[in-house]
């Protein structure tokens, strides 16, 4: 019994094992990613939720706002619900919030917030159905509800990431 081979380890129990590691660690870090848009403003979110974005864009067209009008929406989901002028916002709680202008020359403007840090930095996209810097003037930065944002980077033709710092003082009220 003393001189019979030892068995060689497959290695497999050990490649698995690596395998599976290799996969938790790659998902979980995909899944930082696109849920802290801190980490990557725009660039994964927006290509994985264009669509939505764009359906939030078409329900507010359908608002018909005019020239000068402003609007507060917050959406939950597929449901988009039109804020009154004395709901509040309380600072943290702003994912899911929509602001939307009509310039004098109607040109739709929308703010969509994805992400709120509170007294950090507030996440979102800038939506413009004509040149962006149109009433804003102090392009890049945008004044839109009761925020100013500034533009992070350009998405394609009409959006915009953005962010804001709330501990910065807002330009307007």
């Amino acid at each position: 019994m003393e001189n019979e081979p030892a068995e060689k380890p497959s290695g497999r129990g050990l490649g698995t094992i690596i395998v599976l590691a290799g996969l938790v660690i790659g998902i979980g870090l995909a899944g930082l990613i696109m849920r802290d848009p801190a980490t990557s403003p725009g660039t994964i979110d927006f290509t994985l939720r264009q669509r939505q974005y764009q359906g939030m864009v078409t329900k507010i067209l359908a608002h018909n706002l005019r020239p000068g009008d402003r609007k507060r929406f917050r959406a939950r989901g597929d449901m988009l619900t039109e804020l009154a002028p004395a709901d509040t916002i309380v600072s943290g709680k702003g994912d899911g919030m929509i602001w939307a202008e009509s310039s004098m020359r109607g040109i739709l403007m929308v703010v969509i917030e994805t992400a709120d840090k509170g007294h950090g930095k507030e996440y979102g996209y800038f939506y413009s159905s004509g040149p962006a810097a149109d009433g804003q003037p102090s392009w890049p930065a945008i004044e839109l509800g009761d925020r100013e944002w500034y533009v992070d980077s350009q998405l394609n033709g009409n959006w915009w990431s953005i962010y804001n710092n709330p501990a910065e003082k807002h330009s307007r009220n």
